[in-house]
């Protein structure tokens, strides 16, 4: 708690003051990412044709995610190794996320816009897919020599991304 209250530049008391402790302040950062990260679907419900909502939704994801890189790194790690915060913050978070995704989906198979996926394993494989690429990014550039994180090695990503998306969706 200290470090936290040194780097954010206030006294350790207000931080406990406002908090209580190191796990509830790190449950309030989890909970505000997600509700950040939640607010990205909205796009789903805008108008538009399917594939004009998904290519947003991609862009959104894409640089919600290279915004918060170190974030997205510590969430895989509580995907490894779930501490009581990913129990009772961040599942809960990725259920209503599921939710959201699969009526979206739900709908647009009921009115014969998209295909029918089987909508759990389709968007949880394509959070994946793009959180590997944002938390693979150091060992990318690496491999790519080059910063996957920007372009064109980023419009690659969105290109692909998209490509293989609405591709699975295309009715």
């Amino acid at each position: 708690m200290r470090m936290i209250a040194r780097r954010a530049r206030c006294d350790v008391a207000l931080a406990y003051h406002h908090f209580g402790s190191k796990e509830a302040l790190y449950e309030q950062i989890v909970r505000d990412y997600g509700g950040r990260y939640a607010s990205l679907f909205t796009v789903l419900s805008q108008p538009g044709s399917p594939e004009t909502r998904v290519s947003a939704l991609v862009d959104a994801i894409i640089d919600f995610m290279r915004a918060n890189v170190p974030f997205v790194k510590m969430l895989v790690r509580e995907v490894m190794a779930p501490s009581n915060v990913y129990v009772r913050t961040v599942q809960q978070n990725l259920r209503a996320l599921l939710e959201v995704g699969t009526r979206a989906i739900d709908q647009g198979v009921a009115r014969g816009t998209i295909a029918k996926v089987d909508a759990q394993p389709f968007l949880v494989l394509a959070y994946g897919m793009i959180t590997y690429y944002m938390i693979a990014s150091t060992s990318l550039a690496t491999l790519f020599g080059t910063s996957p994180l920007d372009d064109p090695a980023l419009a690659s990503l969105r290109r692909e991304a998209k490509a293989m998306l609405l591709g699975r969706l295309r009715v």
